[in-house]
């Protein structure tokens, strides 16, 4: 619990260090816009919402549930007869596993960090949506972690490409960067 107390701390100090450097930012230039401050403070204030909500949850003493045998009927194809057999819940015993012993996987954490890295060099050499289609893509399938085909993950990769550039070039009107190779 202590680490989810300090990466709260953590989260609201920059929180704070970004309010007050994005206090430089221009106001609105047209009225009734939201203006170039708006995104930073929306972030910001989502970020310090949900930092504090973990630090208030931190402080809470987990309760972790015994497991108690069930009794699963079964029906033995051999003599027809209904048997019952004992299992603990989801095959563990001795209870819930503490989120805090679990160990990270490396492999997923250094590739969604490459991913990222990609991504803004990407961004930057063919533009936006061209680099957003093959991150999108990476991110799901990293995200699966192999469970999940990877050309099933092409339809879902279709779907958020095509509902960030409704939002981005329909609805907000934005000029995204279009790259250096174009």
């Amino acid at each position: 619990m202590k680490k989810e107390r300090y990466f709260s701390v953590l989260v609201l100090g920059l929180c704070a260090f970004w309010f007050l450097n994005s206090r430089s930012i221009p106001p609105a230039t047209m009225p009734g816009a939201p203006g170039p401050k708006f995104f930073p403070y929306l972030v910001m204030g989502c970020l310090a919402v949900f930092a504090l909500i973990q630090l208030a949850l931190s402080f809470r003493s987990p309760k972790i549930p015994t497991s108690t045998p069930v009794s699963i009927p079964t029906l033995s194809p051999l003599e027809g007869k209904v048997e019952e057999r004992d299992e603990t819940e989801e095959g563990q015993e001795g209870g819930c596993v503490d989120p805090d012993d679990l160990v990270p996987d490396r492999r997923s954490l250094i590739a969604a960090f490459l991913l990222i890295l990609l991504y803004v060099v990407g961004i930057d050499l063919v533009g936006f949506y061209p680099a957003t289609i093959p991150a999108v893509f990476f991110g799901l399938l990293i995200a699966m972690k192999g469970k999940t085909p990877w050309h099933k993950l092409v339809l879902p990769t279709a779907l958020i490409t095509v509902a960030v550039y409704g939002v981005f070039t329909f609805a907000l009107k934005v000029n995204l960067p279009a790259g250096k190779l174009w």
